[in-house]
């Protein structure tokens, strides 16, 4: 009876070797992937009382457009007009940022700028950062 346990035991050792031999190495075992790194683009919003200053700007340009014209929504008195223009920057806004994540751009960061020191007032505008794993 002993016998038989031997030859059983070493029949699972041979057909364990064997198997451990022909297994294909394990992930931890190759060779790690280089870091390939991002692209980054910046969306910046201004909205100002000149609307000459008032627009999106893209970095670097996105479907061949680095500039977005906005409508002039800040004055200082609110009436429907302003939020007309508000509201057609908000869509304009929108529109460009669901586009860019459309395209596979992924939203990183988001910050508002605030106006010169000294300067007081509220912000100047947003910036939008987004990046995209190189290919």
């Amino acid at each position: 009876m002993l016998r038989f346990r031997f030859s059983t035991s070493l029949g699972g050792l041979l057909l364990g070797g064997a198997l451990l031999l022909r297994a294909a190495p394990a992930s931890a075992q190759t060779a790690p992937v280089a870091p390939r790194g991002y692209d980054f683009l910046t969306v910046l919003t201004v909205e100002s009382f000149d609307n000459s200053v008032s627009k999106v700007l893209i970095t670097p340009a996105f479907q061949n457009k680095s500039e977005i014209p906005l409508a002039d929504a800040t004055p200082q008195y609110i009436t429907s007009k302003h939020v007309a223009a508000v509201m057609q920057n908000t869509t304009t806004i929108n529109q460009l940022l669901g586009d860019l994540t459309a395209a596979g751009w992924d939203l990183f960061q988001v910050y508002a700028l605030a106006p010169a020191s000294g300067q007081g007032g509220n912000p100047v505008g947003t910036r939008y950062l987004f990046r995209k794993p190189r290919p």
